[in-house]
């Protein structure tokens, strides 16, 4: 929600990223290598389920309450609930990093093919914070 500023349009990328995970499931029937069609699976399934379940509660507030977009619209636009969305997402963050740092314990001591994985999401997620810390504070 960062960088769009307006609830029509947000529900328009909603609707695109549906449709960008629908094709994605329908592409992966027409795939032979199953590490593509994987690939293609998992992210039309994650795609297509949180867009979908995004609009379908949209849709849903919509109906319930009239005055739904306009107050979307003004959420969008007020630059205080940003910040506290932006304090929200850190946290929640930190709390993420913390759960994976705790599986790669346990990855460790049983297949530590995924630990290495796990270790590479950390030291990349920890550059991107450094960065945008760096960033921020100078600017």
């Amino acid at each position: 929600m960062g960088f769009i500023k307006d609830f029509r349009k947000y529900k328009i990328m909603m609707q695109i990223l549906l449709g960008v995970g629908l094709l994605a499931l329908a592409s992966a029937v027409f795939v032979s290598e199953d590490a593509l069609k994987g690939i293609l699976m998992g992210f039309g399934t994650s795609v297509t389920s949180l867009s979908g379940i995004n609009l379908i509660f949209m849709y849903i507030k919509q109906k319930k309450d009239d005055a739904y977009e306009s107050d979307m619209n003004l959420e969008f636009a007020d630059e205080r609930l940003k910040l506290n969305k932006l304090k929200v997402l850190a946290y929640s963050g930190i709390v993420g990093m913390m759960a994976l740092a705790f599986s790669n314990v346990i990855h460790l001591l049983f297949d530590t093919d995924v630990l290495i994985g796990n270790m590479i999401i950390i030291f990349g997620y920890v550059a991107v914070l450094v960065g945008l810390k760096v960033y921020y504070r100078n600017k």
